[in-house]
């Protein structure tokens, strides 16, 4: 090989060699970057899961409240709220089995009265505590507290005064969407029993706190529909289904989660057709 290009060779060694270096050096300082990053990272996120262990060593957490749309302002729990009464306070005999059985009934009405009923087959598929919840028992939703408190009234709609057997037949035609059964039989006077005990320390026109369901305000502008959508989509069809159609329990008689519409839902003379109810 000649001196010339011995030269030559040597200078493109050199050259490799540097950019190798260069190279080199950069791929340390990504490493370098990302383990500090890295590290980072772990410290703020272990830091508040002490931090919480101490929290939930110290002291009790305060219990959890529901969610509160925007918009609206949460009520403080008045001391003296109603509360159901305790079930060991259901007497013995036969007007405890009429309330037990009314309970039932109303807990699971399409089991005893729906299309595959064991009584009779004369409602949609619901149950009576889809729309008043826990068997009418709960706060803000529908509870029947003062339903047997307040009748006899004056009905809005049929401009008579109404007994509370009356609005419970309402209900079946209504709400049930379907036939109102015998009254005098057991499965309604059972209801009504239940319904009884459930108010029984109520007394008649007592102001009760959270009765029927929390009123929203009414809108300043035009519903709209396509945001509707998107807080149905959020909020509402894991539960009632993509389409509002439901969702059956297991048995396939009845709904673990209503219909909010269709031939199994409520018709239009239902309270809960009304949305600013059903919202």
């Amino acid at each position: 090989m000649q001196p010339e290009e011995e030269r030559e060779l040597v200078k493109a060694v050199v050259k490799v060699s540097r950019y190798t270096v260069y190279i080199a050096l950069i791929a340390v300082a990504c490493i370098a970057i990302l383990v500090v990053s890295l590290f980072n990272n772990g410290a703020v996120s272990v830091a508040p899961s002490k931090a919480n262990k101490s929290t939930s060593v110290s002291s009790v957490p305060a219990p959890s409240s529901p969610a509160v749309p925007a918009g609206i302002t949460p009520k403080a729990m008045p001391p003296d709220a109603w509360k159901a009464p305790d079930e060991s306070t259901i007497p013995a005999g036969k007007a405890g089995d009429m309330i037990r059985y009314g309970k039932e009934l109303t807990t699971n009405t399409a089991k005893y009265l729906g299309p595959q009923g064991t009584v009779a087959q004369i409602t949609n598929g619901m149950n009576c505590q889809n729309c008043h919840l826990a068997g009418g028992t709960k706060l803000f939703g529908n509870d029947y507290a003062g339903f047997i408190a307040s009748y006899p009234k004056l009905s809005g709609r049929s401009g008579k005064v109404d007994s509370p057997a009356d609005r419970l037949a309402e209900c079946f035609d209504r709400s049930l969407a379907g036939k109102v059964p015998d009254t005098s039989k057991k499965e309604f006077q059972s209801i009504l029993a239940y319904m009884k005990w459930v108010g029984k320390d109520v007394k008649k026109g007592q102001k009760l706190f959270g009765s029927a369901t929390e009123k929203l305000s009414f809108m300043d502008h035009a519903a709209d529909p396509v945001k509707g959508k998107v807080v149905f989509v959020m909020k509402c069809q894991s539960c009632h289904g993509g389409n509002g159609e439901g969702i059956l329990a297991a048995d396939k008689k009845t709904y673990r989660y209503p219909p909010l519409w269709g031939k199994h839902s409520y018709n239009d003379g239902a309270g809960m057709y009304r949305l600013t109810n059903l919202a």
